[in-house]
């Protein structure tokens, strides 16, 4: 899309058609990425109306104690991201609440008055954002107006004058280049430009994986019916997966899903964000007195940890006509085959496994209302 096109209220309206931030990345994926351009405040906004994401499992104690950790909001952020998302999102209230003992953060403190009056020591927004980073980078999180009208005395030029030493100062002031860009944005033009730009970037993350989670990543790998889709279809996912050491977990989750069929997948996309270690199972060990020909059942999706599966029973494979079809049923007899589910959960209740059910007339009539079924399942 051109400069500009995604507007907040563009945004807000793509954002309005989801009730999982899944569901968000998937279908919208560039409206994702331009909210979370926006900050996480209004990335936050936008979701609000959404189910909780991976980060709700925190209980507010463990939000707590391991805020505690840390004299810093930054030092928070960047060394426990997962808590301090979770704590973002409880709220702003909760979040300044555990981060109370915390010193002040470079752009939090100051009022408009108190940056219009520091932009006016300075001819150059070079010098002021080299002489005061903190206030520099509160001024731009004001808005483009806010900036321009602080500075408007200043030397206009977006590349002005800047030394090689300046710009490897102001670069050392982010960890990522999205944020360079964003907070420096003369600073940054200039250091394009430069031909040591590699160089000053060197301790940044890497541009193409930088915005992504370990959540994104895997909701987007699970979009892919194989790899190399997968590899292809966004290279910057790839790489942010290989980056952050969790290719062969993708690549498992991935092989669990082959052949899958499609609501299979968004269901079980849907449970990993809450229960990470679901997958499918099979059980070779069935051993039914009087029924010595059963000798198999598997789970579309079992959470180990709470001893719980969620069969999907899709209406055509589940059917007595296709399953008497089945080679692996030939010496079933017809009986079984329409007591097939009965058979199958009293088998995996016997072990403590509890068995939900969702048919797929059920998914047609109302596919969020099946996830969240399961989800309240698993819950209980």
């Amino acid at each position: 899309m051109p400069n500009g096109y995604w507007t907040r209220e563009r945004i807000q309206d793509k954002a309005n058609k989801h009730i999982r931030r899944v569901d968000f990345i998937k279908s919208d994926y560039a409206a994702y990425r331009a909210a979370k351009k926006q900050g996480v405040e209004f990335l936050n906004t936008i979701c609000f109306h959404m189910a909780a994401p991976l980060t709700a499992k925190y209980s507010d104690e463990e939000l707590i104690c391991a805020a505690k950790l840390y004299n810093r909001r930054g030092d928070f952020k960047s060394l426990s991201p997962k808590e301090y998302g979770a704590s973002c999102n409880r709220g702003k209230d909760f979040l300044n609440l555990i981060c109370n003992h915390m010193d002040a953060s470079l752009t939090e403190a100051y009022s408009d008055e108190e940056l219009i009056e520091k932009a006016k020591k300075y001819s150059r927004r070079s010098d002021f954002s080299k002489n005061d980073s903190g206030a520099y980078i509160a001024t731009h999180k004001r808005g483009s107006i806010f900036f321009e009208n602080a500075c408007s005395h200043m030397e206009a030029s977006l590349t002005e004058s800047y030394s090689t030493e300046e710009l490897y100062g102001i670069a050392k002031l982010h960890n990522r280049r999205v944020d360079f860009e964003k907070n420096n944005p003369g600073a940054y033009a200039a250091s394009c430009k430069h031909k040591e730009y590699e160089s000053m970037c060197s301790h940044m993350d890497d541009p193409i994986t930088e915005a992504y989670t370990f959540e994104e990543v895997r909701d987007i790998a699970l979009s892919c019916n194989s790899y190399h889709e997968f590899k292809k279809k966004s290279n910057g996912a790839y790489k942010a997966a290989k980056r952050m050491g969790v290719l062969n977990e993708i690549r498992s989750h991935m092989e669990q899903l082959h052949g899958t069929s499609i609501p299979e997948k968004e269901m079980l996309s849907s449970v990993l964000l809450i229960h990470p270690t679901a997958k499918k199972i099979k059980d070779m060990t069935v051993k039914i007195e009087s029924k010595p020909y059963i000798r198999g059942f598997d789970i579309d999706i079992f959470v180990p940890e709470l001893n719980k599966g969620i069969e999907f029973d899709g209406t055509y494979h589940h059917s007595f006509k296709c399953m008497r079809k089945n080679k692996n049923k030939k010496h079933w007899s017809d009986e079984d085959i329409r007591n097939y589910h009965e058979i199958k959960d009293a088998w995996f209740l016997s072990k403590g496994i509890q068995i939900l059910h969702i048919k797929e007339e059920d998914w047609i009539k109302d596919k969020e209302e099946c996830i969240k079924r399961c989800l309240g399942f698993l819950s209980k």
